[in-house]
């Protein structure tokens, strides 16, 4: 997979990537997400004291996928399943005082609080047991781990690497 980039973002360049990662990986609470809707129709919330952004959930899932890419150059990556969950619902100063279902698309705003995402490399497997196991690239990030009221500090992330257990029962 090569990651190219396309107006300042990093995506993977669809004519290498075969398919997507299983968007199965977490299910309780959440819902899939598109990467374009992730990265387009997002805001990216700010540190309200000094009002520098955030690294964004769509920035995350590139710089991942970036490494991913560089540490296994012969390997196909998939196209990151990514979950999110805890919408924040918002709007534009101009809609101030505006009765909510009065409010137009172009004067809503929404960030997720909470995103998951997974890249899969299906040809680095094993069988263990007669269980398939298949690489598994991926991270968790929460806004709420952030002080958002406060002054820019360090974010926090979680990263995972590890082998998915494919077996099925039956």
């Amino acid at each position: 997979m090569e990651i190219v980039n396309v107006q300042n973002s990093i995506v993977p360049d669809e004519s290498k990537v075969v398919e997507t990662s299983d968007n199965r990986f977490i299910l309780a609470n959440t819902q899939p997400i598109s990467y374009a809707d992730l990265r387009h129709k997002c805001i990216i919330p700010v540190f309200s004291k000094d009002n520098e952004s955030t690294i964004s959930h769509s920035e995350f899932v590139d710089i991942v996928g970036q490494a991913a890419d560089k540490f296994f150059t012969s390997e196909n990556i998939l196209h990151p399943a990514i979950r999110i969950s805890h919408p924040i619902k918002g709007r534009i100063p101009e809609a101030m005082g505006k009765p909510a279902d009065a409010l137009l698309e172009s004067e809503k705003t929404l960030y997720y609080e909470r995103m998951a995402f997974v890249y899969e490399v299906p040809s680095i497997t094993s069988n263990v047991a007669g269980n398939k196991l298949s690489l598994s690239i991926g991270g968790v990030r929460s806004y709420n781990s952030e002080n958002l009221y406060g002054k820019k500090t360090e974010e926090h992330f979680k990263i995972f690497v590890g082998f998915k257990n494919q077996w099925l029962p039956g």
